[in-house]
């Protein structure tokens, strides 16, 4: 990460609301990946909830906190662009991050 990305981090994980804007490309997305993250493993007895300004932004995250220690069975993605996410669990098995992928994934416990 950049010192600016690190500081909007730093900032982010303490009290009050911190805003995180610039052009494509500067990390946005990355800097948002990494607060959930720690958020998740800091604070695992409280929900995060996520607000993209479009589909697509939100399949970006989704798709980056795929990849990480994030365990799928706590992510749920509401929108019409839920469809264009495709993973599979540690079965190889096909995982939708939806409603109803949720339903199944406790179901199948």
């Amino acid at each position: 990460f950049t010192p600016a990305q690190t500081r909007a981090i730093h900032s982010s994980m303490g009290e009050g609301l911190t805003v995180i804007v610039g052009p494509p490309g500067t990390g946005k997305t990355d800097v948002a990946v990494q607060l959930v993250r720690l958020l998740y493993h800091n604070y695992p007895e409280q929900r995060t909830l996520l607000i993209t300004h479009s589909n697509q932004a939100l399949n970006q995250l989704f798709g980056k906190l795929m990849n990480l220690d994030i365990n799928g069975c706590h992510l749920l993605r509401l929108g019409h662009g839920e469809n264009d996410l495709s993973t599979k669990d540690t079965n190889n098995q096909s995982f939708k991050y939806n409603q109803v992928g949720r339903l199944d994934f406790i179901l199948a416990r």
